[in-house]
């Protein structure tokens, strides 16, 4: 459903997000250099790092809540500098505290809140708003005070308030980060759900198990773009990525203890089945 007398359905032009040449500076530092990327409509993306190498500057331009020192960001074609409202509307952003979207004590209320600025009815709104409480599985919370849910309930209910706006994209800022291991898990079950839908999911993570998550990786590093790839790819250079300082699965470091041990193990991936099937992980 699109916002009453919106021209979303309007095609711009092409269904991806385009960072070109960009750099940003914050004051003397300059954060981002030179960096190009394009993320489409239907792809997962994940953004690696260290503290401090840009991570979330480059999804801050993404939904243009910053403009490029140099170079452009380009939403489905259009250039923030030109119209940063229409970034903020088709890129939805997920930040690493649920506690700073949240804005209605009720939950149903928090999640039909965007909706209504938007200008659907009151009726609309709450339609809206149950769907996307109903993708994120909080449906029966929908009456409930925001102070009762959980950590990642709350993450979920910050998820749910995105979705109902309806955006052609979804930038996620650590949004694990703050979670314990039961938050962590709901909101990388429903990251899962996202990859299968039409939109473009950006994911700025620490975590390399949200990062296998994603179609592809983009390592950052002092600014610029040091890797890229797909997670197979990505996670097979662990000494890079070390060396960086990104943390690597968990299984790929037990398959190196193994290798020390003098063990064939193959690869990463047939090492993790293996171990799985011992284990018998689920």
């Amino acid at each position: 459903m699109s916002p009453p007398g919106s021209d979303l359905a309007i095609k711009r032009g092409p269904d991806l997000i385009e960072l070109k040449n960009v750099s940003v500076s914050y004051g003397s530092k300059e954060v981002l250099k030179d960096v190009s990327l394009e993320i489409k409509k239907g792809k997962v993306i994940a953004i690696m790092g260290p503290n401090a190498s840009g991570k979330s500057t480059m999804i801050r331009l993404m939904n243009g809540l910053l403009l490029p020192g140099s170079g452009d960001c380009l939403v489905d074609g259009i250039n923030t500098r030109d119209d940063m409202y229409y970034a903020r509307r088709q890129v939805g952003m997920v930040f690493q505290d649920p506690e700073d979207q949240l804005v209605s004590r009720k939950v149903l209320d928090d999640v039909a809140f965007g909706p209504k600025n938007l200008g659907f009815s009151s009726f609309e709104s709450l339609a809206v708003a149950i769907e996307s409480l109903s993708l994120v599985g909080l449906e029966k919370m929908a009456d409930k005070s925001v102070h009762d849910l959980s950590g990642g309930q709350k993450q979920l209910l910050s998820i749910a308030g995105v979705l109902a706006m309806n955006p052609s994209y979804i930038a996620m800022d650590e949004p694990t980060s703050l979670l314990d291991g039961e938050g962590t898990g709901l909101v990388r079950e429903i990251i899962g759900k996202l990859k299968s839908g039409y939109r473009g999911i950006v994911l700025v993570t620490h975590d390399p198990a949200e990062a296998l998550l994603a179609d592809e990786i983009f390592v950052v590093d002092n600014g610029k773009i040091a890797m890229r790839g797909t997670p197979e790819e990505i996670f097979s250079r662990h000494e890079e990525l070390e060396s960086i300082g990104v943390d690597v699965p968990q299984m790929l470091r037990f398959s190196k203890r193994l290798k020390k041990l003098g063990a064939d193990t193959g690869d990463l991936w047939s090492v993790e089945g293996a171990v799985r099937e011992i284990c018998h992980w689920s």
